[in-house]
């Protein structure tokens, strides 16, 4: 029987939206055991979808928002302000291996399980935090969403915005997403040092780390003074690193690769424009960069002229690098994506069909994780009790007493 990377391992996953649960997610998708611990009166995040004002349910058979998050977990739920609930909480840390949470560090401390309290009990613990700040600093307390802690202040929503424009919308979640993946990689390495050394590590992700990191390569940039965004018709760096509008109101995007000259000689011919690329007004980087408006003016009247499609199948024959720009919901159907599995397809009861996100990497032999399972609030509360030791009348006595709640 092929056993998945994780299998054995316990993770105890206290959290709440999406940069953690994400991690859980994964680690879910990789054979751990991962048991989501959630307030007696549920968690905001599982509720959250009506606030979008979009239809999107959110009930037990069917919250895809909440599913995208949690697929994968056993669901318990219990009040960790109670002493009954945190003796059930020790239970489940002594079996554990891994702890995540974003809790944020003052509460964690007062309830008792920052790292250092877990650490002196359980010194093979491997403790994940995801916070908004990171941990030192005036901010560390401070508390963070991606809206604010990675895009805002991490700079991509103004200088991702033209000059003098309101600062842009960006994709929800995609600073939550890539956070709970570094924090996964972090969990991962301090996995295999506890295995190895038997002293579990402290795991810090921040939003705001992680905004700095993914826009590094643009920060350098910046610091020798090139200026972002710029128009489409000042591309950097090159006009062969813009987008042109096809006949049929698709777009084209271009990035130059090893040698803008060698593909800028490349595109004319495949354009039947030999002359225009043999021109010397255009024959070197300096100048294409100093007459990069007037390229872009010429090359907006060709494209027009074809439909996307047409210019794929011309472009197609070249080893220039090029693609279509997408809306979202093209990505869905994206035949590239589909036939990599980057989508799990749900269908409810309701007759909608989602389509779910997998993970950003594939393991061979890994099976694909099953969405179907469904994440009822408090569904496996009665099982994972039993498993540590409480009796069917002690469960019931805490679901009398409002400490545990259970489906």
């Amino acid at each position: 029987m092929k056993k998945n990377p994780l299998d054995g391992i316990r993770v105890i996953d206290l959290s709440t939206f999406l940069a953690v649960p994400t991690c859980g997610r994964i680690l879910g998708m990789l054979g751990a055991d991962v048991i989501k611990i959630e307030p007696v009166e549920c968690e905001f995040f599982r509720i959250e979808a009506p606030i979008f004002d979009a239809g999107i349910p959110c009930t037990n058979e069917e919250n895809p928002i909440y599913l995208n998050a949690n697929a994968g977990k056993r669901m318990i739920a219990m009040d960790l302000k109670t002493s009954e609930g945190m003796q059930i909480f020790h239970e489940l840390i002594k079996s554990a291996d891994i702890f995540i949470t974003n809790i944020r560090s003052g509460a964690l401390s007062r309830l008792g399980i920052a790292y250092e309290d877990l650490h002196k009990n359980y010194p093979k613990l491997v403790y994940g935090h995801v916070d908004g700040y990171g941990t030192k600093g005036a901010e560390a307390l401070k508390a963070g969403f991606d809206s604010q802690a990675y895009l805002a202040r991490g700079g991509f929503l103004l200088d991702l915005t033209e000059p003098g424009c309101e600062p842009n919308e960006q994709v929800l979640g995609s600073g939550d997403c890539p956070t709970g993946v570094a924090l996964t990689a972090g969990i991962l390495a301090a996995l295999v040092c506890s295995k190895r050394t038997g002293v579990g590590h402290y795991i810090n992700s921040s939003l705001l780390n992680t905004a700095i990191w993914a826009g590094s390569m643009h920060l350098i940039l910046v610091q020798y003074g090139i200026e972002f965004p710029r128009p489409r018709s000042h591309p950097f760096p090159c006009a062969l690193a813009t987008s042109y509008k096809c006949r049929d109101g698709e777009w084209i995007y271009f990035m130059t690769s090893q040698g803008v000259m060698e593909d800028w000689i490349t595109l004319c011919n495949a354009l039947g424009m030999d002359d225009l690329g043999q021109d010397e007004r255009y024959n070197s980087l300096d100048k294409q960069q100093a007459l990069a408006p007037e390229i872009v003016s010429i090359l907006d009247k060709v494209f027009i002229n074809k439909t996307y499609a047409q210019w794929d199948e011309i472009l197609s024959k070249t080893k220039l690098c090029y693609d279509r720009v997408l809306h979202l919901l093209d990505v869905i159907q994206d035949p590239q994506a589909v036939a990599n599995d980057y989508f799990i397809k749900r269908e409810y009861p309701s007759g909608k069909t989602v389509y779910f996100a997998t993970p950003p990497f594939k393991m061979s032999n890994l099976p694909q994780e099953d969405l179907e399972k469904t994440i009822h609030h408090g569904e496996h509360t009665r099982e994972v009790l039993r498993k540590i030791g409480y009796s069917d009348s002690t469960i019931q006595e805490l679901l009398k007493k409002n400490i545990i709640h259970a489906e």
